[in-house]
Parts: C-alpha cells; sequence; structure tokens
C-alpha cells in the first residue's frame, strides 16, 4: 500500500504573498492570514445576525404599535366614546332616514 501524501505544492499566500512550502493543494493563506480570515468571516456573521435581530424586534414593536393602534379604534368605536362618538351617531341618524321603521323592503327589480 502506498502512502499518499497530499503536502507536496507550494503556494503563494493571496493576502500577504508569503511563499508556502509543502503545503495541500487548496491552500490559499498562510496559517498566520488564515487565522485572521477567520476571525473576520466570524465577526462578519456575528454583525450580520445582531443586525437581522434587530430588524426583526423593530418590526415586531412597528406590529405591536399598529396593533395596538387599531385596537384601540375598534374599542373606541363600538363603545361609541369620545374618538368617533360624532361620526358614529351621523351613520346612525342617516340610517334612520333611510328606511323608517316597518316599512316593506322593495323586492321587485327597477330595470
Amino acid at each position: 500500500m502506498a502512502v499518499n501524501n497530499n503536502m507536496i505544492y507550494t503556494r503563494v499566500c493571496v493576502d500577504c504573498g508569503k511563499v508556502m512550502h509543502n503545503v495541500g493543494r487548496r491552500a490559499e493563506r498562510c496559517p498566520e492570514c488564515r487565522a485572521v480570515h477567520i476571525r473576520v468571516k466570524a465577526l462578519e456573521a456575528s454583525y450580520r445576525e445582531r443586525t437581522e435581530q434587530l430588524i426583526r424586534q423593530q418590526e415586531e414593536r412597528a406590529e405591536a404599535i399598529h396593533q395596538g393602534l387599531v385596537d384601540d379604534n375598534e374599542r373606541f368605536t363600538a363603545s361609541a366614546g369620545t374618538y368617533g362618538k360624532g361620526r358614529i351617531k351621523e351613520i346612525l341618524a342617516a340610517q334612520k332616514k333611510k328606511q323608517p321603521a316597518g316599512a316593506p323592503t322593495p323586492t321587485g327589480c327597477k330595470g
């Protein structure tokens, strides 16, 4: 059985230009630059994750505020509170004027 030694290549670091002897064929960076590259990628990933989390929290807060306003509006209009009292009275008065009590509803078509 033959021993397969893949560490026979000579490469140049893509970041600093240092010549690396007896490295694997996929080696792109020297050990020092590789450590820095990995750290930078990890920092970028954590920054991206934190930013996405903050955006989600902001959207949730905005949705909660919007839903609170909708709920308040529905509650005040349903109870005829001070928020929509005048408009509700106008709508009810208009409905009473349209059709007197006990009047038959039109069933035939006017065509």
